[in-house]
């Protein structure tokens, strides 16, 4: 929502939150845009008063269980126009404009920043914002980043530093970044031995020189004045997390449980794509399993519990299956439900 939309809903509305725009509404009701336009006038003189604004929303909580590789400390909050700008720059020319990435960051600094589920929260004095009582739910611009905006770019930015401060070590390091969690894989190739003795100095070794390219990164990653949560960094021999999929040396880790909880009905749910949806799970299941008998176990349950409960109410036809057809004892024999 545009600025003026949003004061003119806390003077008229303040006790609903402020909803945002549909997206097929916008496409429908606005009028198109000329996006060379667009970016040029970006480009030259950045965002007017009126779009510079940021609603924000309550946050789902997470369950983190096990350390992520490196993770950030407010990672987007601590994110500087300083830190960024020469980079952004450099992507700028290479798309042809002066300013049109690198200026992303004023965004930040001069929007108008609210809670959505608090427009009570506010009043409107002279044109802005403000808080009503103690309760931060609204301010106006700000140095950080917020999740979601320009976390491509930053990530980018924490590549470099990365590649940097590795490639300053003799050791082939591989990245994997995904935002504030990024994967770091030194790879290294042990010496030969004659004793236990010596195999036990390489492998210190070896422990030695990770330590190192560990400690450059994070000295590199100092400089951006980024903090790492040590809480939630992990270094492993054989076992790293991308995406939230382990990888337990070389070999992916199938979440099963995560996988089949994606089974849901639909808003019309019919028995042709939701025994779609089952099967596509199970074969999804299977290929990142080490044997196919639990994802066998698994599609015949769910593939039956399924037909079962669409037969009991299809609400395609919102009755009984059996009610609707000519010859209803066909539902038990062993030929339909192998055709299911």
């Amino acid at each position: 929502m545009q600025r003026d939309e949003v004061i003119n809903h806390i003077r008229n509305d303040p006790n609903n939150p402020i909803s945002s725009k549909k997206v097929l509404e916008t496409l429908l009701i606005k009028k198109e845009t000329n996006w060379n336009e667009f970016l040029q006038r970006v480009n030259l003189f950045g965002l007017d008063i009126n779009s510079l604004i940021i609603g924000l929303k309550a946050k789902e909580r997470e369950m983190k269980l096990e350390g992520n590789h490196i993770d950030y400390t407010k990672w987007n909050n601590l994110q500087r126009d300083e830190a960024n700008h020469p980079v952004f720059q450099v992507m700028d020319r290479f798309l042809g404009y002066e300013a049109l990435i690198s200026r992303t960051h004023e965004f930040f600094q001069k929007s108008l920043i609210y809670y959505n589920n608090r427009p009570d929260l506010m009043s409107v004095e002279n044109g802005g914002v403000l808080n009503k009582e103690d309760n931060v739910v609204c301010w106006e611009g700000q140095q950080g980043g917020l999740e979601g905006l320009r976390q491509k770019g930053w990530s980018v930015v924490n590549l470099l530093v990365i590649r940097r401060e590795s490639m300053n070590r003799n050791t082939k390091v591989s990245l994997l970044h995904q935002g504030d969690n990024q994967v770091i894989c030194a790879k290294f190739k042990l010496q030969k031995s004659r004793t236990d003795e010596e195999r036990r100095e390489a492998i210190a070794g070896i422990v030695k020189e990770n330590k190192n390219i560990m400690d450059a990164v994070e000295r590199g990653t100092t400089k951006l004045r980024l903090i790492i949560n040590k809480d939630e960094t992990l270094q492993s021999a054989d076992y790293l997390v991308y995406g939230k999929v382990p990888i337990f040396r070389g070999s992916i880790r199938s979440l099963e449980a995560k996988r089949w909880s994606s089974v849901t009905n639909d808003q019309l749910p019919t028995l042709a794509n939701t025994m779609s949806s089952i099967s596509s799970y199970a074969l999804t299941v299977s290929h990142f399993s080490t044997s196919p008998l639990n994802s066998i176990v698994h599609y015949n349950y769910l593939g039956n519990l399924a037909r079962n409960l669409l037969e009991i109410h299809n609400p395609a036809v919102k009755a009984q299956i059996s009610t609707k057809i000519q010859h209803s004892e066909w539902l038990k024999s062993p030929e339909y439900k192998a055709l299911v």
